[in-house]
């Protein structure tokens, strides 16, 4: 909600944009942080816009540079022979694991990094990967995903939006034991290299 609103090239098929900051929010959001806001549309996009088939979200820092970024990632969900998918994403582009990520998260807050001890707790992490167990494989990037809008895939998110609240809104850590308690059919994609390739560059938060 604090970062500029950044163009879009014009898409070669329709689709509807959404950029909401504290002035047209749905909602008031006295109670909660501004992370925890983000990810009310983020994740429950089916609350606020019920009558759309697919979401995208891309994060504030996110560029945009092809006009084919809305198909291609369509795409992912439509196009897999007979099976559709439910939601398509990229592969974490530097972790490989949840537990890899979290002792990332942690080892960073120890060592002070401003930009991690500001956002997230090491308690919280660590209760988290403990109450979620061992075993689970793969790490995501949530900063770039697509999904349908289905009562099922609903469902999973309204859960995912729970474990921000009761945890921490590292949503990328949940996301993967969410995928598996719910069964959601995931596809995977590589857009190129993560800074910046012809779909989009990252851009630095204000």
């Amino acid at each position: 909600m604090f970062d500029t609103k950044k163009t879009i090239p014009q898409q070669n098929i329709p689709f509807d944009r959404y950029y909401y900051t504290e002035e047209n929010s749905p909602f008031p959001f006295h109670t909660i942080d501004n992370r925890l806001r983000a990810k009310v549309f983020k994740i429950l996009p089916h609350l606020i816009l019920p009558d759309y088939d697919y979401y995208i979200w891309l994060d504030a820092n996110i560029q945009v540079k092809s006009s084919d970024l809305v198909s291609t990632l369509i795409g992912h969900l439509t196009n897999r022979d007979i099976t559709k998918k439910d939601i398509a994403i990229s592969p974490h582009p530097f972790r490989n694991s949840i537990y890899e990520e979290a002792n990332f998260i942690v080892s960073s807050i120890k060592s002070g990094s401003r930009y991690i001890t500001s956002r997230y707790s090491a308690t919280s992490t660590e209760k988290e990967i403990q109450d979620i167990g061992p075993g689970l494989e793969g790490l995501y990037w949530c900063g770039l995903m697509v999904r349908r809008n289905t009562p099922a895939i609903n469902a999973a998110c309204d859960e995912w939006f729970r474990r921000n609240i009761l945890y921490t809104n590292f949503d990328q850590l949940s996301f993967v034991d969410i995928v598996k308690k719910f069964h959601i059919d995931l596809a995977t994609f590589n857009l190129g290299d993560f800074y910046n390739n012809k779909f989009y560059k990252i851009v630095h938060h204000i």
